[in-house]
């Protein structure tokens, strides 16, 4: 029995696709399995209340699949000893649900905030 030429090639051609197959599926369940990461886009919103320096950042978190990505923010104050406390923090929404930038109004020691979905109020004491 004689393998020809074309034969030769039928079955390197269809060995290269399963092969390629088996190589994405490996691929594609480790993407899956990753753990999240963390990154954060851009400070929204820094400035002084009750004497202390407020930064509120908004950030996005990615849960490595390309359809589940949510946006998350948080409020956090640095202290005099320059360690930084959270005072809020968003649950995760998909993206196209919350604004990128939250309105924010800072009126004497109460920071408000509002990101289209929560009204927020946030006392700071001296």
């Amino acid at each position: 029995m004689q393998t020809t030429t074309r034969t030769r090639l039928l079955f390197t051609l269809l060995g290269t696709v399963i092969g390629g197959l088996a190589v994405g599926t490996v691929f594609v369940f480790y993407a899956l399995a990753t753990k999240h990461h963390y990154q954060e886009l851009e400070t929204f919103y820094r400035g002084n209340v009750a004497g202390h320096e407020v930064v509120g950042i908004s950030y996005f978190d990615y849960h490595g699949v390309g359809f589940m990505e949510s946006n998350k923010w948080k409020v956090q104050m640095r202290r005099a000893d320059d360690q930084l406390v959270t005072l809020y923090q968003s649950r995760p929404l998909f993206q196209e649900a919350l604004p990128h930038q939250p309105k924010i109004e800072v009126l004497d020691n109460v920071i408000h905030i509002d990101d289209g979905i929560v009204k927020l109020a946030i006392t700071v004491e001296k």
